[in-house]
């Protein structure tokens, strides 16, 4: 595999084991929503 596949791979990995580490327990679509706090902290991140 090359270097920069392998590189990839790992930062989608990293940002998956922060988003879970982030969101704690199991949310699903309709808890996000009602949460403004978590709403606010997650697009402020996606930028």
């Amino acid at each position: 595999m090359k270097l920069e596949i392998k590189k990839l791979l790992f930062d989608i990995r990293e940002s998956v084991e922060s988003i879970e580490t982030f969101i704690g327990e199991k949310k699903d679509f309709i808890s996000y929503m009602s949460d403004k706090m978590l709403r606010g902290l997650w697009s402020g991140n996606l930028k």
